[in-house]
């Protein structure tokens, strides 16, 4: 991780140091993940039914860098939170919530389909750094994810902008192995999870 933030510092410096049209910015808003199970290979009837979607936030810095006329490359550092619920009826009638905190790099590209609206591509990495109501490192096989991002972004003002952006993680959360009422193997699934973000943007 500190090589992807060493990395990442020294390709903004770059930037800053080469780049005409280079910015900076703030953003914050707000996003909504699921985390959903894979259909496993020897069952494929069998479907996830009890994580359900629950609405966080995030914050963060961006930079932004003008390549071509209708081109951009924009990075961003964010904290954000992605929650989600477990179905009360699997807890004897009590939801339970689970906070998790992330620090994310999205790295991507914009492209200006006509004046205020771009359509945005690239990847993120991100890391869990803290959760609530249980221990992350104990239930999460991994730490870092990777992702794949695409998006919609609108300048609406000279300065500011908003954009949606859909997050698909390819790095599992988890896996579990289902069994049926003789405890024999049924299949396996990889527990993952994916990120619909709504957020607003201030370029300085």
């Amino acid at each position: 991780m500190k090589n992807l933030f060493l990395f990442l510092c020294l390709t903004l410096s770059t930037q800053f140091v080469f780049a005409q049209k280079f910015s900076f910015g703030l953003k914050g808003g707000a996003n909504v993940t699921d985390w959903y199970y894979s259909k496993p290979s020897k069952n494929p009837s069998i479907s996830d039914n009890f994580h359900e979607p629950v609405i966080s936030y995030e914050f963060g810095a961006t930079a932004r860098q003008k390549l071509s006329k209708r081109v951009y490359l924009n990075e961003e550092l964010l904290y954000t939170q992605r929650n989600m619920s477990i179905n009360k009826k699997y807890f004897n009638g009590t939801t339970m919530y689970f906070a998790c905190d992330y620090v994310a790099v999205p790295i991507f590209i914009s492209y200006n389909v006509f004046k205020p609206l771009s359509l945005e591509l690239g990847g993120e990495y991100s890391r869990i750094v803290k959760s609530s109501k249980f221990n992350y490192k104990e239930t999460f096989q991994n730490e870092d994810f990777i992702s794949g991002i695409v998006g919609l972004r609108y300048q609406f003002l000279k300065k500011l902008n908003v954009h949606c952006r859909y997050t698909h993680a390819f790095t599992k959360i988890n896996e579990i192995t289902w069994t049926d009422f003789n405890a024999l193997e049924i299949g396996k699934s990889k527990l993952l999870a994916h990120t619909l973000s709504l957020a607003i943007g201030y370029n300085f």
